[in-house]
């Protein structure tokens, strides 16, 4: 039978002679049954077709590529992906704010700690902002734009029909 102690009650360090078993603790679960909860957390891998939507008019929009992949542990979803139009006139044909939706699960709306990080738009862009990130709707990231006057939505009047789109985000679960 082993006794909790405290950090504070450990011998010195000297006097250990390296054979001791010290067991972990946290909040009254101990790392056997902190294992045992995580192993029952919902866990799921697979794919997904992002779509590039607007705010105001969805659009069908004319796509080169779609691809997305996603992993799922407890109530939280990590997602990777590729949007890219395919360049032809009018293959961007949503207005208002860009969004991508198509999500493998629904999310929290306005969860603030969900991220998008848009890691390349090589192409596209009509605005140059310093950096890109998301605000999560129940079913899509809205894309925003952070410059020098502050952040906002990426609009359609912003992008070409050649937006290229790579992107990685992690958002709670509305479970």
């Amino acid at each position: 039978m082993t006794t909790d102690i405290k950090f504070s009650q450990l011998p010195d360090a000297a006097a250990l002679d390296g054979t001791e078993i010290v067991p972990i603790v946290q909040g009254g679960q101990n790392v056997k049954t902190t294992l045992n909860s995580a192993a029952q957390q919902p866990f799921e891998t697979g794919n997904f077709t992002p779509i590039l939507k607007g705010s105001v008019i969805e659009g069908v929009n004319a796509y080169l590529k779609q691809q997305g992949s996603f992993t799922r542990f407890g109530d939280l979803c990590f997602i990777r992906g590729e949007v890219r139009l395919d360049g032809s006139s009018g293959a961007l044909n949503s207005e208002g704010s860009l969004e991508i939706a198509g999500l493998p699960f629904t999310g929290i709306s306005d969860n603030f700690n969900a991220g998008i990080t848009v890691l390349e738009i090589p192409t596209g862009l009509n605005q140059t902002a310093q950096a890109f990130l998301g605000r999560l709707h129940t079913d899509s990231f809205l894309i925003r734009q952070q410059t020098d006057g502050g952040s906002n939505g990426l609009q359609h009047n912003e992008a070409t029909d050649s937006l290229w789109i790579l992107f990685a985000a992690t958002y709670k679960l509305a479970v």
